[in-house]
């Protein structure tokens, strides 16, 4: 492959690839800042690379990612279309520096990966300035393993994600590169274990501990057979303790919970005082382990976001003995170290349980102390029924900002009736229980105004028209919806069910603050694929859209959606299954507009943050004037929906100014300096500000010819 591609056609210095209007030049043009060129023909790469089912992104104005995923669509490509995909993916590791992010998703269906798979793995050992690796799927095809020792030679990748899986090779080749890296400070690693035996894994665990520079370590340990134990994890541990320059830490245990991991884990990371976040998945807790918990957050001072994910008590932890107290009553131990965290820490800002269970005495006392507390800003909490009783009857007003973030469970309706401090709520309504309850309560208790995100199935129940009206108006009536998981599969058929389906889809097209729509109709009819294509394509609010529909009402929705999609600012996401192949060709048209629509906050993010090139000011000047894409800036840029529109508004009246404007556009260097006319007419360093702000009113970045 390497010398053949070598010998292609060579035009004014650039790769010619053959059968296409695609010319790359030899050598990255991207330097301080500035984008390379082959952003300028990137709508024409991703064209060309559909055939092997990959895409690039533009991550910021000067770095590209190559994308590789089976949920890509795959258009009728021809066997020389690939072949030129392929060709491009070549030139691309091994020229471009501009792209330093590639995503590979490895496993496929027959358990072998693609031909375009095995060159980009193959091409990675050049690549020039790769950054960022993340290789999805379980690597232990007899196809891969040959290609991955290109990992040992990744020796400046600052950030890693993969998959172990009984492989001592796999394992070998990523100790290999733990060891000689000297800029990874990202690690993400997923172990599947499938038996007790995982000393395939030694060889990683030790490379780990030699990892003097990294920073974020993620672990998830997946359990497919239920005899295992998490004895067999004890050398990770081992070498944990060893990592101190680690800053964020996350351990999870997936189909199972850790009895013996977490004081393991918190003795390997008792050590580490420059710890800032630590969040613990799936483990068992009991007095002992909550005791060590109290100890580990008071002798690690700086850590600022403490989690407990899905965690469950050991019964002895409930039948604990009980002291008596004057204030609260009957405790039981297992509530006297969050006590002594709220007490003592006074670092910590963020803090999240997920097995609260406590009695209404210890509820008290945890809320008497969280009261008093001056540090804390999150509290997130899922089983919160008694909690929430208690916080009702003792008319808790908090004195510091602290956010309840509770995931409520719809038959705790009393709670929400007594209780307003609680919001945002997030409603899952799957059971017959649900459904009436909301229905019942939804006006009572002002839902709209305190409900952010909703998930509705209505495969699993059976709604009436009273009851598709009530969600309706709840969905239509909303301000604060953001989040909306709607599945209007059915089992039932006929006019009815058609028509309940119809009144919560119009609402669903009527709600102007929903971002985040994910929408399973896979019986979808004609009309609704027509409306629900122009509502989408018109919608101001949209972000991101999940959208399952069958073939047939797929295909109409492209058609339609087709005319006004191109003039859309606002889809930066897009997912639609089930595409037929004569959609083919629009869905492509969305998912480029969905990436010319994220490329803009990138560029916008980069203007911000100071940059003077004039497609981030372009990029600025389109997401000012949508909303929607401002806050996708808010979350890219890490600040606040204030702190983002404070950037925005400083940055854009540098843009006010002429001398600014021109230089940005590149029409002059510095400033404005006209010749003076003979006849004395004007010129436009003559024009005063007020005229010029009257121009600029009507003028763009983009209007100015290069």
């Amino acid at each position: 492959m390497d010398e053949n591609f070598s010998k292609e056609g060579m035009v004014d210095n650039q790769v010619l690839l053959p059968g296409t209007s695609i010319a790359l030049p030899q050598l990255c043009t991207s330097a301080d800042g500035r984008p390379c060129h082959i952003l300028d023909q990137l709508p024409a790469c991703n064209e060309l690379l559909t055939a092997i089912r990959c895409r690039l992104d533009e991550e910021t104005p000067d770095k590209l990612s190559l994308v590789s995923k089976n949920g890509l669509p795959e258009n009728s490509a021809t066997e020389a279309e690939r072949r030129e995909g392929c060709k491009l993916v070549f030139c691309l590791l091994r020229i471009h520096r501009c792209l330093d992010t590639v995503e590979l998703e490895i496993h496929r269906d027959d358990g072998e990966p693609g031909e375009h798979q095995i060159l980009i793995l193959r091409s990675l050992r050049t690549a020039p300035a790769l950054r960022e690796l993340k290789l999805k799927g379980v690597l232990s095809s007899l196809t891969v393993m040959p290609e991955l020792s290109c990992l040992s030679f990744l020796t400046r990748l600052e950030t890693l994600e993969c998959s172990v899986a009984d492989s001592r090779e796999m394992a070998a080749v990523l100790g290999r590169l733990l060891e000689t890296s000297s800029c990874l400070t990202t690690l993400r690693l997923n172990v599947h274990v499938f038996s007790d035996d995982v000393s395939y894994a030694q060889e990683l665990w030790a490379a780990l501990a030699t990892c003097k520079l990294l920073k974020s370590l993620q672990v998830g340990f997946w359990y497919f057979d239920f005899y295992t134990t998490s004895d067999n994890c004890m050398p990770f541990y081992e070498s944990l303790e060893q990592m101190s320059t680690l800053t964020c830490v996350h351990i999870a245990y997936y189909c199972f919970h850790s009895a013996q991991g977490l004081k393991s884990v918190l003795k390997a990371l008792g050590g580490n005082k420059g710890l800032v976040n630590v969040i613990l998945q799936e483990f068992i807790v009991d007095y002992e382990e909550a005791t060590a918990i109290g100890k580990f957050l008071a002798e690690n001072s700086v850590i600022r976001n403490f989690e407990l994910r899905s965690c469950c008590w050991r019964d002895d932890g409930v039948k604990a003995a009980r002291y008596d107290t004057d204030d609260f009553g009957t405790l039981t131990p297992r509530i006297l170290p969050w006590l002594s965290i709220l007490k003592t820490n006074h670092v910590l800002q963020k803090l999240r349980f997920s097995f609260f269970g406590f009695s209404p005495a210890e509820c008290a006392a945890f809320l008497e102390e969280l009261g008093r507390n001056r540090t804390l800003r999150i509290v997130s909490i899922e089983d919160f029924q008694e909690y929430c009783c208690c916080l009702s009857r003792r008319g808790h007003r908090s004195k510091t900002c602290k956010v309840f973030d509770v995931i409520c469970n719809p038959r705790t309706e009393i709670i929400l009736a007594e209780c307003e401090q609680i919001r945002p709520v997030k409603l899952y309504i799957f059971t017959a229980e649900h459904l009436a309850w909301f229905v019942a309560a939804a006006l009572p208790l002002g839902l709209r105004h305190r409900v952010t995100e909703v998930k509705l199935k209505l495969n699993w129940i059976t709604v009436n028209h009273e009851s598709a009206s009530v969600i309706a108006e709840f969905i239509k009536a909303s301000n604060i919806l953001t989040r909306l998981e709607l599945d209007l599969t059915s089992q039932e058929r006929g006019a009815e069910i058609s028509e309940v389906r119809r009144t919560i889809l119009k609402a669903v097209l009527r709600n102007s603050s929903i971002k985040d729509l994910d929408l399973w109709y896979p019986d979808c009819t004609v009309p609704d694929a027509v409306e629900l294509a122009y509502a989408i394509g018109e919608s101001k609010s949209i972000c991101c859209l999940n959208l399952c529909i069958s073939s047939d009402a797929g295909l109409l929705f492209l058609s339609h959606i087709f005319p006004s999609i191109s003039c859309n600012y606002t889809l930066v996401r897009v997912h639609v299954t089930r595409i037929p192949h004569l959609g083919e060709a629009v869905y492509h048209r969305l998912l480029s507009v969905a990436a010319r629509n994220r490329h803009l906050v990138a560029r916008a993010a980069k203007f911000a943050a100071g940059s003077t090139s004039r497609a981030c000011a372009e990029a600025m000047e389109c997401v000012s004037s949508n909303p929607a894409l401002v806050d996708e800036l808010c979350e890219l840029a890490s600040a606040d929906e204030i702190e983002a529109c404070r950037m925005i508004t400083h940055r854009l009246e540098g843009l006010q100014d002429l001398d600014n404007f021109m230089h940005i556009s590149g029409v002059v260097k510095r400033r404005v300096v006209c010749q003076m006319y003979i006849n004395g007419a004007l010129q436009l360093d003559d024009v005063d500000r007020y005229s010029w702000h009257c121009v600029r009113k009507y003028l763009r970045l983009a209007d100015v010819q290069k």
